[in-house]
């Protein structure tokens, strides 16, 4: 929880401790989102074994056409 800059955009940072049901796995998630579009702009998750994965974005486009050729799998 907190306000941080993501390149130019006003981000409210959000924790939380999440796993697979049923087993021992548990990863601390931070996700970023834009205090204005409602998007999410990054997010990292740690797992203590391995380290952490941080994705970021700086495009998030909502309801768009997307080409079925976009989905073939040949």
């Amino acid at each position: 929880t907190g306000e941080e800059t993501i390149g130019e955009k006003k981000a409210k940072l959000l924790t939380y401790i999440g796993g697979a049901p049923g087993t021992p796995l548990r990863y601390e998630h931070k996700i970023w989102v834009d205090e204005e579009g409602l998007t999410i702009l990054k997010r990292e998750m740690k797992d203590p074994a391995s380290g952490a994965v941080t994705e970021e974005w700086t495009e998030t486009a909502v309801d768009v056409e997307v080409a079925d050729s976009k989905f073939d799998t040949k």
